[in-house]
């Protein structure tokens, strides 16, 4: 091990050709944040989107007759054929969604955003 390599080790950096092991791919953990998923229809692709709680949503004045407390719009672009998807969600004081309008996509769980990432069991034509 050459010296540039003893120095990385010692700072905490990992020696050439190694590579760290990725965490798995889970729900991250950030209070302040609100992860939506969606589902493409043009493609069925699904994107996972953070909203932040303080920045992303406005809230609903009184005289508005329409659900929730909050709204968030949103923008979303999934990676595979580029459909932009607009969403207008409404949530209630305790940040669960009441109300949910997306055009060009579908708001889905996290149960069936992790079911989409996992690689299927049976090849295609089998």
């Amino acid at each position: 091990m050459g010296f540039w390599e003893k120095l990385r080790a010692f700072f905490g950096g990992q020696a050439a050709g190694e590579k760290k092991p990725r965490a798995p791919r889970t729900q991250p953990t950030d209070p302040d944040a609100l992860w939506l998923h969606f589902r493409c229809k043009r493609c069925g692709s699904v994107v996972r989107v953070r909203a932040h709680k303080r920045n992303d949503l406005n809230r609903i004045e009184e005289e508005e007759a329409l659900p929730g407390v909050f709204v968030l719009h949103k923008d979303v672009m999934d990676n595979k054929c580029f459909q932009l998807m607009h969403a207008d969600i409404y949530f209630d004081a305790s940040y669960q969604v009441v109300s949910a309008d997306v055009q060009g996509g579908e708001l889905i769980s996290q149960e069936e955003y992790e079911a989409a990432q996992q690689p299927s069991a049976t090849p295609r034509g089998a």
